[in-house]
């Protein structure tokens, strides 16, 4: 009896281990406290105006005498991320890793007005420089909470809050003057760096392609990027698709 006995129980314990692994919740708990990584690259877009405004008041700043400006800015218009992620539960997980959110460039044409040395005689001298540039990069370390919503074992929606302590390092250019003398319209805040923590938001989509593979869409803004009285300050969108891989 006694070895009918062990046999019935080691079966009945194979069985057991089988349902529990087939239900939905071994599904779910095999999915919990999986990494990942995700490699993307896509597309940035600068708020303009932000950075159009607080570069401007770095210019009337060097220059009291500033009588017009007409600015602009373009981006680059390229980005990408790595980022290494922990996935506690299949609601939850924590990711970071560095962000490249491109280039942008900042140009203006601008006057200066200087009081005559003789009134009545000579009028007012205005004086109109040729556009001066700032090329700025913007990049650094992020850390995200992401919240996720399984709609099928393919299919899922996600939504992220974190924070970026994103780096914006500007380079320079202006009008040259006769003689090889430059006239910097930046003053004191001429090719800059700032470093400083901005808020992250974002939501996307994903697809598991199998087991270890998957796909993800991805659209994130990172504000107030750079210091308004140094580099300028603007927000950044960054729309990505990239791929992921558990381990």
């Amino acid at each position: 009896m006694k070895p009918h006995f062990v046999r019935f129980a080691r079966a009945a314990s194979v069985i057991s281990v089988f349902l529990w692994v087939s239900s939905p919740a071994a599904h779910a708990l095999e999915l919990a406290g999986s990494m990942y990584f995700v490699a993307a690259y896509g597309s940035t877009r600068v708020a303009d105006q932000p950075m159009i405004d607080s570069t401007d008041n770095i210019i009337r700043t060097a220059l009291p005498n500033l009588s017009q400006i007409d600015s602009g800015v373009s981006s680059a218009g390229h980005g990408y991320k790595l980022q290494l992620g922990y996935e506690f539960t299949p609601n939850f997980a924590v990711e970071g890793g560095f962000v490249d959110l491109g280039r942008l460039t900042y140009t203006t044409s601008y006057s200066t007005l200087t009081p005559s040395p003789w009134p009545g005689v000579l009028g007012d001298i205005t004086t109109t420089y040729e556009p001066a540039r700032r090329e700025a990069r913007g990049k650094g370390w992020n850390i995200a909470g992401v919240g996720i919503l399984p709609l099928d074992d393919e299919w899922s929606l996600f939504g992220k809050v974190g924070m970026m302590q994103a780096k914006l390092q500007t380079n320079d250019s202006y009008e040259r003057l006769p003689f090889n003398i430059k006239h910097n319209p930046f003053g004191a805040a001429r090719n800059s760096t700032a470093t400083k923590w901005s808020p992250n938001l974002g939501v996307g989509a994903s697809y598991r392609l199998n087991e270890t593979l998957g796909m993800r869409f991805e659209a994130e803004r990172f504000s107030k990027v750079g210091k308004a009285d140094t580099t300028g300050r603007t927000d950044i969108d960054l729309v990505t698709l990239g791929l992921s891989a558990r381990f």
